[in-house]
């Protein structure tokens, strides 16, 4: 059984992503929560992730540290082209370099950026799955609300982990 993640990149989280660490600490550790209920409830043994800032990142990070419970899982990441960390900062690229250098697997989709490739990536990782796991902060509109419509269309069971405001 294999799940997937979609949600936002760091500027589409209701809260400064990384800089409030209450927030930030209560939704990882409820992303790491509901990871390991698709290993231990569904059965899960493989995970794709997307390879994006924000959500994706910290989809890869929560699998690997479950790895160490259950060596048995595996991660595997989707990139939707080579030049994907053109425009990151030096502790983005090292921190998604760790992450390829721990994963079970990678894909590269396109050699190149082109319009559609973040699309390419997306409807890779839902045909390529048996549940989507999305991190979502209501916003119908860019890539993870693409992304919820597609698995839906596919008929793909949808989990929804809902960023909520700032309290």
């Amino acid at each position: 059984m294999t799940c997937c993640c979609t949600g936002h990149r760091p500027n589409g989280f209701p809260w400064p992503y990384e800089k409030d660490k209450k927030r930030q600490a209560l939704y990882e550790k409820s992303l790491h929560e509901r990871i390991e209920s698709y290993i231990t409830e569904r059965g899960v043994t493989d995970f794709i992730c997307g390879m994006a800032l924000g959500a994706d990142t910290d989809f890869a990070l929560s699998v690997l540290s479950l790895r160490k419970k259950y060596p048995y899982i595996r991660l595997h990441c989707a990139i939707p082209c080579r030049t994907q960390t053109r425009q990151w900062n030096t502790s983005e690229i090292a921190r998604y370099n760790d992450i390829l250098k721990h994963a079970t697997s990678t894909v590269v989709l396109s050699e190149h950026y082109t319009r559609g490739c973040m699309f390419e990536r997306n409807r890779y990782m839902v045909d390529n799955s048996d549940y989507l796991l999305a991190i979502w902060n209501g916003s119908r509109k860019g890539g993870t609300w693409y992304t919820l419509n597609y698995a839906q269309k596919r008929h793909k069971p949808i989990e929804i982990l809902y960023l909520e405001e700032s309290k």
